[in-house]
């Protein structure tokens, strides 16, 4: 009975010297899992077996962080990816949609309009002159917006 123990149970001196063994890095990667699942259960408290408990439960917390670490990482990259689609399909949309527009109104040139401003009607040179001026004003809002956007993201980026 007492050899059945002996085979089934690390002696003091045999945890010691793996011990030893794991503080001079020669143990293999399932050599120190398995010294780590020993030593949760042994009852042993010496110096280097509690070092070596610290050690682990250091070593482990850390490999928790870094796998924490990859899953932000990926989440990012799928962020990253989401969003490129999204300028992507956005892009291919007002291409769809502008260029059928931009050439419809450039082959009619038989448009009529009457422009108004302040009361008063605009020859068509000047209400011209006053869209283009529209459209720059709406552009530069765009860009505007752009801008602040792309802040706001760096912001919320620093901030993670």
């Amino acid at each position: 009975m007492d050899n059945l123990e002996k085979d089934k149970y690390l002696s003091i001196d045999e945890t010691e010297q793996l011990c030893r063994l794991y503080m001079e890095c020669d143990l293999t990667r399932l050599e120190e899992a398995e010294l780590q699942y020993v030593l949760e259960f042994l009852p042993y408290s010496t110096p280097i077996i509690e070092e070596v408990r610290t050690l682990m439960s250091i070593s482990l917390s850390c490999e928790f962080e870094k796998q924490e670490s990859r899953f932000l990482k990926s989440d990012k990259k799928k962020n990253l990816i989401r969003k490129f689609l999204l300028v992507a399909a956005s892009v291919v949309i007002i291409l769809s949609v502008g260029i059928p527009v931009y050439f419809h109104f450039k082959q009619e040139s038989e448009l009529y309009c009457q422009v108004f401003s302040n009361g008063q009607e605009v020859s068509r040179d000047k209400a011209l002159a006053i869209a283009e001026g529209e459209l720059e004003r709406i552009d530069k809002f765009f860009e505007n917006m752009n801008s602040i956007e792309s802040e706001q993201q760096k912001k919320i980026e620093s901030l993670k």
